[in-house]
């Protein structure tokens, strides 16, 4: 699983991007995002300003989960562009998810510009503590 990814793209939890891989014609901006570990989850926040729920879509297939969508341009009547500094059009990130983690109660959720991939461990995954008894 790590060869898909350079090593400087690899996440401490195992979880892998595969986005910064894609170059060429690939999409035309990338989504910022942040990917947190606890004991009971993996978390991935995507920064997603503007972007609304019908323009997102999110694909897990062959444990690489795929986060997709697109963001128009703002336009004014009767008026012209002078600057323009954020990125429009389509973007993509991929992620390479480990094998701990439950496919079938991954949920997620958009709220003020940040879209929230919840990915819960399985529970024979879930480190635990085992008890020492003295004879």
């Amino acid at each position: 699983m790590s060869a898909l990814v350079p090593n400087q793209y690899r996440n401490a939890c195992g979880v892998f991007d595969q986005s910064a891989e894609s170059g060429g014609t690939g999409p035309v901006w990338v989504s910022p995002v942040d990917v947190y570990e606890t004991q009971n989850e993996i978390l991935i926040d995507a920064q997603l300003p503007g972007i609304k729920k019908e323009d997102l879509q999110i694909q897990l297939e062959n444990n690489l989960l795929t986060i997709k969508g697109s963001r128009q341009s703002a336009t004014i009547d009767n008026g012209k562009t002078l600057r323009t500094e954020r990125s429009y059009g389509a973007f993509s990130r991929s992620f390479k998810i480990p094998h701990n983690v439950d496919q079938s109660a991954i949920k997620s959720e958009l709220s003020q510009g940040i879209l929230k991939i919840r990915l819960p461990k399985r529970e024979e995954e879930k480190p635990r503590q085992i008890e020492i008894t003295i004879n």
